[in-house]
């Protein structure tokens, strides 16, 4: 009889209180998607319990990364409604974290929740993106993105007329609708055939040079006196790799690379693996030690020999970056890697040139100059080197 009352009393309470008979578990729902699926590790979880999320999009489709979210729901057919809760204020649609362990691999801790996974998918394929504008004329990059390497390629460069004089700049990274972002490493094959109107070219500021395909910087299809030849701006670091390109030697004969200096200070040390020509206002200057003095001696010329240390003085106010040019040289034909020695064309000259990142590693009586003043090299790791296109003093 005892037994028979005990098992009505948990009859009744199952009746009153369903709550403490129903499954702690969640589901896991996901919602209808095109262009791809999503594979879930639990269909119900208990709160706290990881969750494995498997994207796998449609062949030549790709995850839009923003469009992945996860969403607290509740039991109502109606979508998103106010969940109340004795304990808790209302709430709709709350997100959780998600956490990236692979390709198109995520992971989610469950709530105490049901939850609703969406998604949205794009096609692969060409980024379009406007780059200049000049009046009425819009220059447009057509970008071809390697999802694998995250790199991309500027296929072809096109504008909305051809009439304008343009200067076009090559950005150093693009970004696709779904906010990935890709480092631009390849400009292709006459991608800036039809723009004769196209007068300079900006390169990005990269830490490798671009490759560039042969005729990527071919304009027109003419010869001769009425050939359109665009200036090509480049980093002064790769000044003298961009100007020795095969592709661009007749960028190179034309006088039309040069390398961009970033003037943080009012001196800066330079050296580079072909012969430049400074503007008139910068002053370039030989360095010699004289009884633990820095002294500094005009080459009196604006012309400077590859391969040499030098020390520009440019403005005073340390507010401007200013050009060089790159000077065609016999000695420095197209397609000839910059040599790395020390010409030591200027007499008495104690600047050490840097045409490629050099580590020193505390040599005795090399100086570097840092905010107008050369200090001494005490440390140097396997992380830090000198960069290219600067210079050493090396005392005597």
């Amino acid at each position: 009889m005892r037994q028979k009352t005990k098992k009505l009393i948990l009859m009744l309470l199952a009746a009153l209180l369903p709550t403490a008979w129903a499954s702690a578990n969640g589901t896991v729902t996901i919602a209808a998607m095109q262009n791809g699926s999503i594979v879930t590790s639990h269909t119900t979880a208990a709160e706290g319990e990881t969750v494995t999320l498997i994207v796998k999009p449609t062949e030549n489709y790709l995850l839009n990364r923003s469009s992945l979210i996860v969403e607290k729901t509740t039991d109502s057919e109606e979508g998103d409604r106010p969940t109340f809760s004795p304990r808790r204020a209302p709430r709709i649609g709350d997100f959780l974290t998600l956490t990236q362990t692979a390709a198109n691999t995520f992971t989610f801790t469950m709530p105490e929740d049901n939850v609703l996974v969406s998604a949205t998918f794009f096609e692969q394929g060409p980024i379009n993106v406007e780059s200049d504008k000049e009046g009425d004329n819009v220059i447009t990059l057509n970008v071809e993105p390697d999802y694998d390497s995250m790199t991309a390629t500027i296929n072809q460069v096109s504008q909305t007329h051809g009439m304008t004089p343009m200067k076009v700049h090559i950005p150093a990274t693009v970004t696709d609708d779904a906010g990935n972002v890709f480092n631009v490493t390849l400009v292709a094959g006459y991608a800036f055939y039809g723009m004769p109107n196209v007068t300079d070219i900006y390169l990005p500021e990269t830490t490798e040079i671009l490759t560039i395909e042969e005729g990527a910087f071919l304009l027109d299809g003419e010869t001769g006196a009425n050939h359109k030849i665009a200036a090509v701006h480049v980093p002064f670091l790769f000044l003298d790799d961009y100007a020795l390109m095969t592709v661009l030697n007749e960028n190179y004969q034309a006088s039309k690379i040069l390398g961009i200096v970033t003037s943080e200070h009012r001196y800066r040390t330079v050296s580079c693996g072909v012969d430049i020509q400074l503007p008139s206002n910068i002053k370039a200057y030989s360095v010699y030690t004289d009884n633990g003095q820095a002294v500094l001696e005009s080459l009196g010329s604006n012309i400077v020999k590859a391969n040499n240390g030098i020390l520009l003085e440019g403005y005073a106010d340390s507010s401007h970056d200013y050009e060089v040019n790159a000077i065609p040289s016999a000695d420095r034909p197209s397609g000839m890697t910059p040599p790395t020695d020390n010409a030591q064309t200027y007499p008495n000259n104690q600047l050490v040139p840097v045409i490629e990142p050099r580590h020193f590693f505390a040599a005795r009586n090399y100086y570097v100059l840092r905010n107008n003043q050369f200090y001494p090299i005490l440390l140097e790791d396997e992380d830090k080197c000198c960069p290219a296109g600067r210079a050493v003093l090396r005392a005597k």
